[in-house]
């Protein structure tokens, strides 16, 4: 864990450089927030040291994303982390949760060992034990060596990579970066709101989608180097914010794949044409927009050295075709996915 902290040590100081470090909870754990009509509320802060709870907004989002893991509910911590990010857009924390969500889990593994002298009998010792060694097994992991992949969604407008993209973060315990978000964010929109800028004008133009394609690489390589997967989901139309990526994977050595949507132009009209009028998501692409970014497709060539899936977003991605996408990208992900459809009752096989 020194070593870990060491290595992180002047990234810590940055984070504190930029307003980072808040007066927050301090003692953010599960059994410290309630569902209180419709929402979560967390109670029973630090107060007897203000120091303690004047941390690192990563921080603070550790401790829970610890408790989390060690109670065995991986899926509600990735739901929580990738929710922060989502309103944030602090996805430099990444670099440093593991290492936080390590001195948490060893803190409650202490509070937990501590707290097995006031057990009354066996069952409830045995139970304390098993409780101690979950927050040791955490730390342990979240210490250990990661082998994210980086992962393009590719596509037209109406192509499905958003719909795809979501899918697939919980399983590959991703990172969700979407453009359409990301460039709103840039020019401080909401992700709702609406630019009204014309094809390659405003922010749509060729200027500024050169700088949100270099933000997202710098995100992806905030998320990566904290040992995270991350799916980075934009258009990619471009041999040269492809090869942005590609130059990206090479650097921090890890795994690159471009999954490529597809569907029937008929059918990405449909889509764009309703999305459009709901006017509820982030993307401000019609059919004018559709039929530039066709016209202007720059196919992905073999030299380019990436490894595509193509994926016909109309088909039915259920059960074991899902799976056999994951495996695609993360062979030992689609493994654990396969064993839990095997695990499930022929009922509940029915997503």
């Amino acid at each position: 864990m020194m070593a870990r902290f060491d290595a992180l040590k002047a990234f810590m100081a940055k984070r504190l450089a930029k307003g980072h470090v808040h007066e927050c909870h301090g003692d953010l754990h599960a059994r410290n927030i309630v569902r209180l009509q419709g929402r979560f509320v967390a109670f029973d802060c630090m107060e007897f040291e203000p120091s303690f709870r004047w941390i690192d907004v990563a921080e603070e989002i550790a401790f829970l994303l610890a408790d989390l893991d060690a109670r065995g509910h991986a899926l509600h911590a990735h739901a929580f982390l990738v929710g922060y990010l989502a309103q944030s857009g602090d996805y430099a924390a990444c670099r440093v949760l593991n290492l936080y969500k390590a001195h948490h889990a060893v803190i409650r593994a202490k509070v937990t060992a501590l707290s097995a002298a006031d057990a009354t009998n066996a069952s409830v010792l045995a139970q304390t034990r098993s409780q101690h060694d979950s927050y040791v097994d955490t730390a342990r992991h979240s210490l250990e060596q990661k082998q994210p992949v980086l992962v393009l969604m590719s596509g037209l407008s109406g192509s499905g990579k958003t719909w795809l993209a979501s899918r697939l973060a919980a399983p590959l315990a991703a990172i969700h970066l979407r453009s359409d978000v990301e460039r709103k964010r840039s020019a401080g929109l909401t992700a709702q709101a609406r630019s009204r800028s014309a094809i390659e004008q405003g922010m749509y133009s060729r200027e500024t989608s050169a700088r949100v394609y270099a933000h997202l690489a710098s995100c992806a390589e905030d998320v990566l180097s904290g040992g995270y997967t991350a799916i980075v989901d934009a258009t990619f139309g471009r041999r040269d914010d492809r090869a942005n990526f590609s130059r990206l994977a090479s650097r921090l050595g890890v795994e690159l794949c471009l999954i490529q949507c597809h569907a029937p132009l008929d059918t990405l009209r449909a889509r764009v044409t309703q999305r459009h009028a709901e006017g509820r998501d982030a993307s401000e692409a019609d059919l004018a927009v559709l039929q530039w970014q066709a016209a202007h497709w720059e196919p992905v060539f073999a030299e380019e050295g990436f490894g595509v899936i193509e994926v016909d977003t109309t088909k039915n991605l259920t059960g074991e075709s899902f799976t056999d996408l994951l495996a695609r990208v993360r062979p030992a992900v689609a493994d654990e996915h396969r064993a839990h459809l095997v695990a499930r009752t022929p009922a509940e096989k029915t997503e």
